[in-house]
């Protein structure tokens, strides 16, 4: 193999099999989040089980359980946590601790609020007093995402879950999980039902697309290697 050849494969293979590494890896992605797809259609097809029942399960088997508890909402602890509403709106997710009966206190996303309704004030009686029932989708925490503000609990703004930080601004220990309440037909605010079912999956999208840069790549190697080089002039 001439010197050109040899140039050409040493940078033109790594590319391409890295190409074709990607889009193994979004293959993998792509069971992986179907498997997810998969076990939360099936926990939200169940009927709720007591909370209590759920918490004894590791985590990852408590993930999109549907529950039911019963408790007190600290509403003089609640916050408003900044986020889209299902139907694409911006508003906020009324978060309150719930005291359960054992003392406990788990957080309760009670559904989502237009900015001009986020003080309790002006939502009259959509703050329930003494004992209630609560019935939703218990989810874990989150993890701060890339491009997610940082939460300022001095200044009362949330962007995300972190139960460990809500807790200390509520003055409260929180459970490990948050119950995302169903709709309430008969309240007008807040609107429950905020939990998001339909995560994305465009894994099989992106395996396609550098499967085909590897296809293109190669095909433009192939090329090279059969272009013939130039000769040399005769001395």
């Amino acid at each position: 193999m001439d010197r050109s050849r040899l140039a050409t494969s040493l940078v033109a293979l790594p590319i391409i099999a890295l190409l074709v590494a990607l889009g193994t890896w979004q293959l993998q992605r792509l069971a992986w989040k179907e498997d997810i797809i998969a076990t939360m259609d099936a926990r939200l097809a169940q009927a709720p089980v007591p909370l209590a029942e759920a918490l004894t399960r590791p985590p990852a088997e408590r993930e999109w359980q549907r529950v039911m508890a019963t408790g007190t909402y600290l509403h003089d602890r609640q916050v408003a946590m900044y986020r889209m509403s299902v139907d694409g709106e911006p508003g906020y997710l009324i978060l309150t601790p719930l005291r359960l009966a054992d003392g406990r206190t788990i957080l309760v996303n009670r559904g989502f609020v237009p900015p001009g309704l986020v003080e309790p004030e002006l939502r009259p009686g959509s703050e329930p007093d003494g004992e209630v029932w609560v019935v939703g989708v218990l989810r874990g925490g989150e993890t701060q995402l890339t491009f997610t503000n940082d939460n300022d609990p001095a200044t009362g703004a949330w962007y995300w879950y972190d139960l460990p930080a809500l807790g200390t601004a509520m003055g409260t220990d929180l459970l490990p999980g948050v119950i995302h309440a169903d709709r309430d037909p008969a309240a007008t605010w807040p609107v429950g039902g905020q939990a998001i079912f339909s995560p994305r999956n465009d894994h099989l999208q992106y395996a396609l697309t550098w499967y085909g840069l590897a296809g293109v790549a190669l095909v433009i190697y192939v090329l090279l290697l059969a272009k013939r080089p130039a000769r040399r002039p005769q001395p």
